[in-house]
């Protein structure tokens, strides 16, 4: 079994996007935290790190991608109201291992062949509408020293892909957020509306 075999293998198995149940938390998400490490995604190491719990049930919820028997990627929502009353924050912890990056249906210009960003999302923001949210913001870690570098590269594409498109703005930089100097982005409703 080696690499060519592995990537035939992506192309033919079933992908599924489920809601995953914090109080049961599969055997496969600790699986997927161990391969993180090793790939230096340092956000998704650990249910810690990703801080899965931290925000009570009703005021959280993940998701994550299935590829087969295991987990591919995961993203989280949460209430923001401890920065912006009223608020929501999307594709918190947002990860994808390497081996099924770029692997979903969409077109990559519009990061639709992200698992997250172009599928988890539509359900985050779908479940985070029965609360009525005034704004919905994401966050990206800024360049320095202790930046996961996955997270910089994110900084990099959401410039280069969702600025020059019109559907993000920027609404502070280079701010501290949970003791962690980030970007601070809001998506138009116009965009949400009309992608999901």
């Amino acid at each position: 079994y080696h690499y060519g075999q592995e990537i035939q293998h992506l192309k033919t198995m079933d992908f599924v996007i489920k809601k995953l149940d914090i109080t049961n938390i599969p055997k496969e998400l600790y699986h997927y935290c161990d391969q993180a490490k090793e790939q230096g995604m340092m956000n998704n190491c650990s249910l810690d790190a990703m801080k899965i719990g931290k925000w009570k049930n009703e005021k959280e919820a993940w998701w994550c991608t299935w590829a087969g028997d295991k987990i591919a990627s995961i993203s989280g929502c949460h209430s923001f109201n401890r920065y912006y009353p009223g608020s929501w924050r999307v594709l918190v912890r947002t990860g994808t291992l390497k081996q099924y990056r770029a692997k979903a249906p969409g077109n990559p210009k519009k990061m639709e062949n992200d698992w997250n960003w172009g599928h988890i999302l539509k359900h985050q923001y779908n479940y985070i509408k029965q609360f009525n949210p005034e704004r919905i913001f994401f966050t990206t870690n800024v360049t320095g020293p202790h930046c996961d570098k996955n997270s910089n590269r994110t900084d990099r594409v959401v410039r280069k892909v969702l600025v020059k498109r019109g559907i993000v703005t920027l609404v502070e930089e280079n701010t501290e957020i949970y003791s962690t100097y980030q970007n601070l982005w809001e998506p138009t409703k116009e965009w949400l509306e009309r992608t999901f």
